[in-house]
């Protein structure tokens, strides 16, 4: 018996589940029905083998075991009890064999992709790779030579990658334009999934286009409502509202277009004729709220100082400006004149200007009637032990020494570089985010600072670089974070 899905499948997917020749490449934007397909193609797999008298053994891969329990494990063991195959499943080795003769009993292997060296030892007849351009570009690269030479299971293997893509400068771009390894190339939106909640899609806008609104425009809507009858008219609208909101990172995580991010500047949404602004403005004197960004180097010690100047509905803060700086260069190496740690000299000259209660009252001149500064550190979270001579005797690190002044940290780990620029340059791209102009220092970092191909910033072009961006993209991170919008499931 033929096994067929009782989901429609669209094109794209059609594509993918029967082009069982060679190699393949499925390129989506997030929510475009990628996992779905997979399982789909495993069974024609299957099929093909069976009719060739060979025994199937395929393998898929994910990013991590956590993501194949949760995700690819469960939807294949789904599609299996829904059309009642007969299976066993050895968990301990991720592992799924099918029991009916007809199938000349199939195994299924899951396997993680993170750690390519410990693929041995086995002989495959067909591979999958999921999200192989989230990895890392090495790994990613030792991957796909590693599963290259385990397809020896037959005359005519196969290897599908399908990815949401990650720039010019990642793996997958190279296989496919620039070593020409890639047969076959499929290309989707994330809209062309009909079954797509529009919320879910839409977040995407909202989340990694420009100024677009929270709500679905009504337009919108109206074709989102009549898709399946008129389905070129709701992608033409959806069009429209893409180019009126377009980013690099909506075309790449939602148009699947493989976008060069990672170009020579680092944050390339900062404008000084939209971003900039003369006047420090009086919001930190009403609101007495302090945010700094730090990132713990020697020469030059940096802090980049920001408050919030607008709330959204739900009290979240919607928008800051950056006031000022400090930027002190330890050339005379001033931590061992006075004996005390980098990390104590800027924090007091930072209390000293926006002094906190707490330290008020350590100096003694703590007045009722003064205003003082809620302030909260956003750090490097690796601060290792603070730098310089001490008068006491006990170790603490770079955080450790920020808490005894009485300034909140916020944040346990520090994010991935990409992730962080990312959420920079949104920010700056929707106007979240102003920087006066007395910040010379930190405008320099944003004008200036430039990024490596793999994505990492360029520390070594200008040593008197990248501290202030660093530190400032610690803090609009945590603040405006592009969080990926909510998972969804097709009933």
């Amino acid at each position: 018996m033929e096994v067929k899905s009782k989901v429609k499948l669209f094109d794209h997917q059609l594509k993918y589940v029967n082009n069982l020749n060679g190699s393949i490449a499925f390129v989506g934007g997030y929510g475009c029905g990628k996992t779905y397909s997979s399982t789909l193609r495993v069974m024609n797999l299957i099929k093909k083998r069976v009719k060739q008298k060979i025994q199937p053994k395929i393998m898929i891969m994910s990013l991590t075991y956590d993501i194949l329990k949760k995700v690819n494990i469960q939807e294949f063991v789904s599609f299996l009890n829904k059309y009642k195959i007969k299976y066993t499943y050895n968990r301990n080795d991720n592992m799924i064999k099918l029991l009916n003769k007809k199938f000349n009993k199939a195994f299924i292997y899951f396997t993680s992709s993170q750690k390519p060296e410990n693929i041995v030892a086995l002989t495959l007849t067909d591979v999958i790779i999921d999200e192989i351009d989230v990895l890392p570009k090495k790994i990613a690269e030792l991957l796909f030579k590693k599963v290259v030479g385990r397809l020896r299971g037959c005359e005519d293997p196969t290897i599908a990658l399908s990815s949401t893509p990650e720039g010019i400068n990642s793996h997958l771009y190279k296989l496919i334009y620039e070593d020409k390894k890639i047969n076959h190339i499929i290309t989707v939106e994330s809209y062309k999934n009909l079954y797509s909640p529009i919320k879910f899609l839409w977040s995407m806008v909202y989340i990694y286009g420009v100024n677009a609104p929270k709500d679905v425009p009504n337009k919108l809507l109206e074709r989102y409502n009549d898709r399946f009858k008129k389905p070129k008219k709701y992608y033409k609208r959806f069009d429209y509202y893409l180019k009126k909101h377009s980013s690099p990172l909506l075309q790449q995580y939602f148009q699947a277009k493989f976008v060069n991010i990672v170009g020579d500047v680092a944050i390339y949404g900062f404008d000084r004729k939209k971003n900039v602004v003369k006047s420090v403005g009086n919001y930190h004197l009403k609101n007495r709220i302090i945010y700094i960004g730090i990132d713990f180097n020697v020469d030059p010690f940096t802090i980049s100082i920001a408050t919030p100047v607008r709330w959204d509905h739900d009290g979240l803060v919607s928008k800051i400006r950056f006031i000022d700086e400090i930027h002190i260069e330890n050339k005379c190496n001033n931590a061992i004149t006075v004996k005390k740690t980098y990390t104590e000299i800027i924090i007091e000259a930072l209390l000293n200007k926006y002094p906190n209660e707490f330290y008020a009252r350590k100096q003694e001149t703590y007045n009722v009637n003064d205003q003082y500064y809620s302030i909260s550190a956003y750090a490097d979270m690796s601060g290792r032990i603070g730098l310089g001579k001490r008068q006491t005797s006990a170790s603490l690190t770079d955080i450790q020494i920020i808490k005894t002044y009485g300034i909140s940290i916020i944040g346990s780990r520090n994010p991935l570089v990409k992730d962080r620029l990312a959420s920079t340059n949104m920010a700056f791209l929707n106007e979240k985010v102003e920087v006066c102009e007395k910040c010379k220092y930190l405008i320099r970092d944003f004008e200036k600072v430039e990024v490596l191909k793999n994505g990492d910033i360029n520390k070594k072009s200008d040593s008197s670089l990248t501290h202030m961006l660093d530190g400032a993209s610690y803090m609009i991170h945590s603040l405006f974070k592009l969080n990926k919008p909510a998972k969804w499931k097709t009933s």
